[in-house]
């Protein structure tokens, strides 16, 4: 089945043949690979499927809010992503055959060929301990959240569990939002009103991606509540909101928060150079009590007996921080 967009620079995603009107750049998917064909040559830039997953998603996702450039390095040459404010640059060279090619598009471009290359999904990664589950729901929206995800899953040896795509950026970020901002940790999404609000309300869609989540997290065993979960989110820091994280729970006594909340600071203290601000329910107030999570979604207790809800600044969020993220949870975890 054929799957193909055209815009008027003549940009086109397909599943099938490549129409015979050259467009400027082709994006064919085939099987497991992925071919990058631009205009004036039949010369293709092949990645495989996994390195679609992991490498393109987030360079093309994070590109819609911010200004970048990121080069990848293959075999056959070099392929470049640029967006300088709202225009968008594919380029690809080859040193030794002198080839040289590239594409521009608008960010509302972008925004739909990453709305048709990357559709929404859950990735679920195995692990020893099938009763733990760490998960990031909003990837990668909120950015890295999905890495740290992976990074304490593998630590703990537990299953992770990754909901790609459900939400898009908004219309904060981008002028042509792809228009999904499903919570999928509770069966509800965000709708923009009349007054250019947003509230919050359940939809059909939203109840059946949350559906979906619950399959993913409990494994399709929906009557037996798991031991653990772990939910990493992420919040962009503002003045209101005073802390570095901030940690909703279930299942744990006040008295085992006040250890918990000593330890987490100890432990902080010899990982990360600055002292973190760390808030926890029932200890501190806190701006995200994830208290719709608790009474309809994946915190409820028919879902997980324990329960760990962590926000994370994007301040700290950074590529070389991953490891030490999840070396403090896994302090305050286990």
């Amino acid at each position: 089945m054929e799957k193909w967009i055209c815009n008027s620079k003549g940009f086109y995603w397909l599943a099938g043949e490549v129409p015979e009107t050259e467009p400027r750049i082709v994006v064919k998917w085939q099987g497991n690979a992925v071919e990058l064909m631009f205009h004036g040559t039949d010369f293709p830039v092949i990645f495989c499927s996994d390195t679609i997953t992991h490498n393109l998603q987030n360079i093309l996702s994070n590109m819609l809010i911010s200004d970048d450039r990121v080069s990848i390095e293959l075999e056959n040459g070099i392929l470049q992503f640029e967006k300088k404010q709202n225009d968008f640059s594919i380029a690809y060279s080859n040193i030794q055959t002198h080839l040289d090619m590239s594409a521009n598009f608008s960010i509302i471009d972008l925004a739909q060929f990453v709305e048709q290359l990357f559709p929404p999904c859950f990735e679920s990664i195995s692990g020893e301990h099938s009763k733990i589950v760490v998960a990031a729901p909003h990837a990668p929206s909120e950015t890295k959240t999905a890495a740290i995800a992976k990074s304490l899953s593998q630590i703990l040896n537990c299953r992770c569990v990754i909901a790609w795509g459900y939400r898009d950026r908004g219309d904060r970020f981008i002028p042509h939002p792809i228009g999904r901002y499903i919570n999928v940790n509770r069966p509800t999404e965000k709708l923009k009103t009349k007054l250019n609000r947003f509230i919050e309300l359940p939809t059909n869609r939203a109840e059946n991606v949350y559906r979906q989540y619950l399959a993913a997290i409990m494994e399709n065993d929906q009557n037996t509540p798991l031991d653990l979960l772990i939910e990493i989110h992420g919040f962009k820091k503002r003045k209101k909101i005073d802390a570095d994280f901030e940690i909703t729970t279930t299942g744990f006594s006040v008295e085992d928060l006040k250890l918990k909340n000593e330890f987490f600071i100890r432990s902080s203290k010899n990982l990360f150079k600055n002292d973190l601000i760390v808030k926890f329910d029932g200890l501190h107030p806190l701006h995200f009590t994830a208290k719709t999570t608790k009474s309809c979604g994946s915190l409820q207790s028919s879902v997980t007996k324990t329960s760990y809800h962590i926000e994370i600044s994007n301040e700290i969020r950074t590529t070389t921080s991953i490891s030490t993220i999840a070396a403090i949870l896994k302090n305050l975890v286990q």
